[in-house]
């Protein structure tokens, strides 16, 4: 079985107070509020992309981009 795939994991993922911020480009992609936002702090939620289930989600339930942070 895979190990699952945290966001706080991911080199997209930054902290943002509290929560998690993903910057991965294709994710934002797809998201009114990342597109029309001022700065960089209007970036998806990683809670937010992974509750999605859909098939067709960049990133989603599954974590299909994410990549593992550099030491």
């Amino acid at each position: 079985m895979n190990s699952p795939k945290f966001c706080h994991e991911c080199k997209w993922s930054l902290v943002d107070t509290s929560y998690l911020r993903c910057h991965n480009i294709t994710v934002n992609a797809m998201h009114y509020q990342a597109l029309g936002a001022i700065n960089d702090l209007a970036n998806v939620s990683c809670r937010d992309e992974r509750s999605r289930w859909s098939t067709f989600a960049p990133c989603g339930r599954k974590g299909k981009l994410w990549e593992a942070k550099e030491s």
